[in-house]
């Protein structure tokens, strides 16, 4: 498994770290905007589980269901789906804390 880390190496840039098989080497420099734009780029915001039920011809019109805005429905027949967020709606870093 690889896993990364962070260690500042100036205001408002970042060394990124990779570790493997308890190994560490640097990767890159990257400032706090250019990490964020790669979050952005490559962590999905959100994940729709798949259809509970429905009319299988339906081309769904999918809307957030009023009771629970975990999950949407469509405004055509019984289909219903869960959306998992696994990133805010806005993530932003504030450059006065780097």
């Amino acid at each position: 498994m690889i896993k990364f880390s962070t260690v500042e190496h100036t205001k408002g840039y970042w060394e990124i770290w990779e570790h493997i098989q308890g190994c560490k080497r640097q990767v890159c420099i990257m400032s706090a905007n250019d990490i964020l734009a790669l979050f952005n780029e490559t962590v999905p915001r959100v994940v729709n589980e798949p259809f509970l039920e429905g009319d299988p011809d339906c081309k769904h019109a999918w809307r957030p269901w009023k009771f629970n805005d975990n999950f949407i429905q469509c405004a055509n027949c019984s289909a219903m789906q869960k959306v998992l967020r696994l990133v805010p709606k806005e993530y932003k870093h504030d450059d006065d804390k780097l």
